[in-house]
């Protein structure tokens, strides 16, 4: 019973997964179809911006190894988490792109942006 739980929540992820990709893709102004090709780009301009990152730290007992052996998995579980959240310097990327519709053929261009840490 449990193996088919398990089959069940890795088809839903694998789904789940499949629609990011699919709606991460850019789409036709015309037909309205996600099936374009990237045909070139080109960087309009950059700007310094500032990242922000998150860090989770995990604080663990002093009392990890009892009388030489290691203590069980299920045993190993942190005392205390803290999350810690600091900046870090990038830069925005901005490029126009251009694309192509597989489905109708109309060639288009997009303003898009990439963030980088530096």
């Amino acid at each position: 019973m449990t193996v088919l739980y398990i089959i069940i929540v890795s088809i839903g992820i694998i789904g789940f997964l499949a629609l990011i990709v699919y709606f991460d893709k850019v789409k036709c102004p015309k037909c309205g179809k996600r099936n374009c090709q990237e045909i070139s780009r080109i960087k309009t301009e950059s700007q310094e911006i500032s990242i922000s990152k998150k860090e989770k730290i995990k604080h663990y007992g002093k009392d990890q190894i009892i009388y030489g052996h290691v203590k069980p998995h299920h045993e190993y579980r942190p005392e205390n988490v803290t999350i810690r959240e600091y900046t870090v310097p990038g830069i925005r990327i901005f490029y126009n792109a251009n694309y192509f519709c597989k489905v109708c053929g109309e060639t288009f261009s997009v303003s898009v942006y990439e963030d980088k840490e530096k």
